[in-house]
């Protein structure tokens, strides 16, 4: 019979999780800085006919806060509307620009928060 024991197994997988955990919180935390944004310019390029629409852009988190659903909620439907036009009222975006203004950013906090942690792991 042969054994084969590794050493140090259980501090690695303890610094994996570590890193996994630490990893998942800096996404969050650029997600939800994002999120914030883009909220926030939405709501200053919204169109104001009733005044609810800008009041309606709220965020809803998923996926343990690694995604933000950002946008009017369903009390305000016609937000699609005010995006995207119709036959009759043309197109009059805000939450495309929104994002628009803040990809960069949000693509930059990611890999920085990447390159972080990978270069911790050295």
């Amino acid at each position: 019979m042969i054994k084969v024991k590794l050493l140090g197994v259980d501090e690695a997988i303890s610094k994996i999780n570590l890193i996994n955990r630490e990893a998942s919180n800096k996404i969050q935390e650029q997600v939800a800085k994002s999120a914030r944004n883009i909220s926030r310019n939405a709501k200053k390029r919204a169109p104001v006919r009733i005044g609810k629409l800008k009041k309606y852009i709220k965020i809803k988190y998923e996926n343990n806060r690694l995604v933000a659903d950002i946008g009017p909620t369903k009390k305000v439907f016609y937000g699609m509307f005010a995006e995207f036009g119709t036959k009759k009222s043309p197109a009059r975006p805000f939450l495309f620009p929104a994002w628009e203004q803040e990809r960069e950013r949000y693509q930059a906090g990611i890999k920085k928060a990447v390159k972080e942690l990978l270069s911790r792991g050295k």
